[in-house]
């Protein structure tokens, strides 16, 4: 879309918006509050809840995964469906590489300090970046309550 029809439509929504708050200031005012509200929630910084440091058997170099509750990452509908996760940036430096894991928050306090729920998400975790980045991290990892 060209800069000449985005200001067209961009016109066309704020002359809707405008009789909207015209004809109906309660719906205006219910639409502008949601619209904010979900823009918040989307903009909103993952929130850290533990880290996972494995070592990586192709770069011999040390790999910190940061898990992190992301609202946008969507919550699994029933207990059967698979976890959805969203790779970060990675940040090098010269003796380890660091990684950003998002999930949905709900998954991550469901999960808690629950053991064997926990070192399933360790091994999610493990398998996306293995898959994703090629690493070879090792299952047999750490884990720890403090960023890297």
């Amino acid at each position: 879309m060209d800069s000449k029809n985005m200001v067209s439509e961009a016109e066309k929504i704020l002359k809707m918006l405008d009789d909207l708050h015209e004809s109906n200031p309660s719906e205006y005012k219910a639409f502008i509050e949601k619209t904010l509200a979900e823009g918040r929630s989307e903009m909103k910084l993952p929130e850290f809840r533990f880290s996972i440091h494995a070592d990586d058997y192709s770069s011999k170099k040390k790999v910190y995964i940061n898990i992190c509750a992301f609202d946008p990452v969507p919550a699994p509908k029933r207990d059967v469906d698979p976890i959805s996760v969203y790779g970060g940036n990675s940040i090098q430096e010269n003796s380890a590489t660091i990684e950003y894991l998002g999930i949905n928050p709900k998954v991550l306090d469901e999960i808690g300090d629950d053991k064997p729920l926990k070192k399933m998400l360790v091994k999610l975790a493990i398998d996306y970046y293995n898959d994703t980045k090629k690493y070879k991290l090792s299952y047999n990892c750490g884990l720890s309550h403090k960023t890297k």
